[in-house]
């Protein structure tokens, strides 16, 4: 379950971020980080 592990990263390292919008796009980065892509560009 990739979405759960994801999940538990985020929730790790969720507090580091203050506002709300760093944390949602860490969450979506990291997301597309473990996506089964076959390119992908940061």
């Amino acid at each position: 379950m990739v979405v759960a592990e994801v999940d538990r990263l985020h929730a790790r390292i969720a507090g580091r971020f203050t506002r709300a919008e760093p944390r949602e796009r860490v969450r979506e980065y990291v997301s597309g980080l473990v996506a089964g892509l076959e390119r992908k560009n940061g």
